[in-house]
């Protein structure tokens, strides 16, 4: 419980730089699909968040934060507390097995098999976090890809993100909620893992030393 208050805590604050980025870049991504109904979509981000002042003012940079925090905080939650489960359980085997290895060691002793440990656990918490949230996702992303100035965009803004999300389980079932599931694994499951192994270095780098008098 400690690990997913963090990171939801943790996520909720980095949403408040991260977002306007987030939507600004998901514009530019998709404009060259969009640009036939969407005429006010140009080239370059300078002038999408001239186009997003303009029409909806420094909310329109926020738009979806409800629906973020309700995507990336539990996917956040998910991901540490996931993490530590499943470290706890490798060194457990790995006790069961003989390995005279601890996570609470230093992170030179046990050598590969720590980093395993690390290793498998940081890509079942990708793994995990990315299939828990995919769904709420799919629908945040949608939102903040419409266009306030167009009618049919615009009602579907009024309706809500939750309305938004029924709409697409309605229309497209299960399937329509997983979209883009699979890419997602395939590079966040790595990132993860090769993110956890940082983690935990740095975690010991930073910790106090016998004798050193460095924390």
């Amino acid at each position: 419980m400690s690990n997913a208050t963090a990171g939801v805590v943790s996520e909720a604050t980095a949403a408040l730089t991260y977002l306007p980025t987030d939507i600004v870049t998901q514009r530019l991504q998709v404009q060259s699909a969009m640009s036939s109904h969407h005429s006010a979509i140009n080239s370059s981000g300078s002038r999408i968040c001239s186009h997003i002042y303009q029409t909806e003012g420094v909310k329109g940079f926020y738009r979806g934060f409800g629906p973020y925090i309700l995507v990336y905080g539990p996917g956040s939650a998910v991901w540490w507390a996931s993490y530590e489960a499943c470290k706890s359980v490798i060194f457990k085997a790995y006790r069961w097995a003989g390995f005279h290895v601890s996570d609470a060691g230093s992170y030179h002793q046990g050598g590969s098999l720590k980093i395993m440990a690390h290793l498998v656990s940081g890509g079942f918490a990708g793994a995990a976090g990315y299939v828990a949230v995919n769904p709420l996702e799919v629908a945040k992303t949608r939102l903040q890809l419409l266009e306030v100035n167009e009618r049919t965009d615009k009602r579907a803004l009024s309706s809500g993100y939750w309305k938004l999300l029924r709409e697409v389980f309605v229309k497209e079932g299960i399937a329509g909620l997983y979209k883009g599931l699979k890419p997602r694994l395939l590079i966040r499951v790595p990132v993860s893992s090769v993110a956890f192994i940082g983690y935990e270095y740095m975690k010991e780098s930073s910790m106090k030393k016998p004798g050193s008098g460095i924390e």
